[in-house]
């Protein structure tokens, strides 16, 4: 009898202990997990000052409190790149109740309605962009009624013209809003026009149409302009020419030749900073018309795919702009064109990748890599705007460490 209760005891115990014992164990587990890590293992050499990129680093929710932990300790920090990783809806949530920062990127990942839903809620985290999130048009009305966010990127999104309508009548959204690639009618473009607030948009791939562009062109302080895809013509770049007041300006895939190309480089204000006319047949005349706009500086300037030859690098390696950052990949180039880009003191850093002379075009890249991080305090300075953003994308992202 005594035998039969000891292991009855025994028995009992061992149903109460191990439950304990297998959640420790997996807790362990994924610890160890988050400990083998390669960017948590080196995370520190992911920041540079105020933010941290952690772009394509395999994060799943049941990480994130290692990066939770380490914002706590780093609380400076003020821009978060999580890109491209396995984030879910819990993993949102926890972002959304325990981080305190400006800018969260969540581009790439799987938050869902229900994780938008959670991020829509946070009062400390004031920018977020979620493209490729299947947020939908929940996701969409959930963040139409936040009152701390100001800048929102919510690009291929699967939201319909009642969530992009929504978004549009929030004026809170001042900084940036962008609806790229989702479903718009008539009554969301109306209402998107008549957002007088906004000082940042992207209609990238939408139905928007010219005499929609030029109406968004009637605020006063509007500093980006995304249109890429919409395919204008020559006829966008006179529109574009009312406004001197353009930063950063995407018309990537718009059927511009080089008249356009001329137009664009006419108007273009002293302290313009970005420019994105890839994928448009401008040539070489294009290029040289862009190479003698009347500016100090072109901080980013793609010309992806623009049928640009050794003349066109000549054009470039010859101008007296500065270029931090130039992408003139998938052009015609060869070992001539990328000598005259190698040789300029005023050409930072340059892709050429996807040209007749790849192999100079590498050891140029990493000749001169270490350049691109010098301008970065000059953008983001005291508050995290568009501008800083812009900056931080283009130049930094996934090219940390």
């Amino acid at each position: 009898m005594k035998k039969q209760m000891a292991l009855l005891l025994m028995m009992i115990a061992s149903s109460l202990i191990s439950p304990v014992f297998a959640s420790q164990n997996n807790m362990n587990q994924q610890h160890t997990n988050t400990r083998a890590n390669a960017c948590f293992q080196n995370i520190d050499s992911h920041r540079y000052d105020f933010f941290l990129d952690l772009v394509d680093c395999k994060i799943q929710d049941n990480d994130l409190p290692f990066v939770v932990s380490y914002l706590e300790e780093n609380r400076g920090i003020k821009v978060v790149f999580l890109d491209e990783n396995n984030i879910g809806p819990e993993g949102a949530k926890l972002l959304a109740k325990e981080v305190a920062t400006d800018f969260i990127g969540l581009d790439d990942n799987h938050i869902g309605p229900e994780g938008a839903a959670a991020l829509a809620q946070s009062k400390s985290i004031y920018g977020f962009s979620l493209a490729n999130n299947a947020i939908g048009t929940s996701g969409a009305l959930a963040f139409a009624k936040s009152s701390t966010i100001d800048m929102l990127t919510v690009s291929n999104n699967g939201i319909q013209p009642e969530g992009i309508t929504a978004l549009a009548n929030n004026p809170n959204f001042k900084l940036m809003l962008g609806v790229a690639k989702n479903t718009l009618d008539a009554a969301s473009v109306a209402a998107l026009v008549n957002n007088k607030n906004l000082k940042g948009i992207d209609v990238s791939y939408t139905n928007f149409g010219l005499d929609d562009v030029a109406a968004l062109l009637d605020r006063p302080e509007l500093e980006t302009l995304y249109i890429n895809g919409l395919h204008l013509g020559d006829r966008v770049a006179k529109v574009l020419a009312q406004k001197k007041t353009i930063l950063f300006l995407d018309v990537a895939e718009n059927d511009l030749t080089a008249e356009g190309a001329a137009a664009i480089a006419n108007f273009l204000p002293e302290d313009f900073m970005d420019l994105n006319i890839s994928y448009n047949p401008i040539g070489d005349r294009g290029i040289a018309a862009l190479a003698k706009a009347n500016i100090p500086q072109y901080v980013y300037l793609s010309v992806e795919g623009d049928n640009i030859g050794d003349e066109g690098a000549y054009a470039l390696g010859n101008a007296t702009i500065d270029m931090f950052d130039l992408v003139i990949s998938h052009n015609h180039l060869t070992a001539a064109g990328i000598r005259a880009l190698e040789d300029s003191s005023y050409i930072h850093y340059f892709d050429a990748s996807d040209n007749d002379a790849n192999q100079i075009q590498s050891a140029q890249s990493a000749k001169h890599s270490k350049t691109k991080f010098a301008k970065i305090n000059s953008y983001c300075t005291n508050k995290v705007d568009q501008k800083c953003l812009t900056y931080l994308r283009k130049h930094t992202k996934s090219k940390v460490g």
